[in-house]
């Protein structure tokens, strides 16, 4: 498994996916986990490239195989039950994937030491599918029009967790 190649690979096949994931990991990328460190894309895929990756097993991964590495950053994700009822989710599709996550206000990232990337298969091509600080959570399965819900309303279509979006 070489890191680097599955990098250019996802670059070349996937340049999009890629370019949006890189810029939404990075300190002022907008929302979820990030790195604070990086304020370039340039700079943060030479850490993933330079990094010394292992093969990672967890419940969340199907489908695709994850690697972890001993990257340092923040996780931008909380569970819902922490926040009011009342209080407003984004209902959003950041990657355009199909697949709508939640997303709240807040600045109450925690600090993690490793990185998680997800790996998998893209027309025979071994591609990045994401990477993040911290554990992967199951990815979102729900469909529908971006739009504001409550916080009650996301748990009712069965969002459990949401990205932490900085507040301005």
């Amino acid at each position: 498994m070489n890191i680097e190649e599955i990098i250019n690979n996802t670059r070349t096949h996937l340049t999009e996916h890629w370019n949006r994931t890189v810029s939404s990991r990075l300190s002022a990328g907008g929302m979820g986990s990030r790195y604070p460190q990086h304020d370039n894309a340039e700079s943060l895929e030479q850490t993933l490239v330079s990094a010394a990756w292992e093969e990672y097993s967890h419940p969340a991964i199907s489908g695709a195989v994850g690697y972890i590495a001993n990257i340092p950053g923040e996780v931008g994700m909380i569970s819902l039950d922490n926040l009011n009822d009342d209080c407003e989710v984004q209902l959003v599709d950041p990657k355009e994937t199909g697949f709508l996550s939640a997303v709240v206000e807040g600045d109450n990232y925690e600090p993690t030491a490793f990185t998680v990337m997800i790996v998998g298969d893209s027309d025979g091509q071994s591609v990045v599918y994401t990477f993040h600080p911290g554990d992967p959570v199951e990815r979102s399965s729900i469909t529908g029009e971006p739009r504001t819900v409550s916080v009650s309303e996301a748990r009712e279509l069965g969002f459990g967790l949401a990205k932490i979006e900085l507040k301005d």
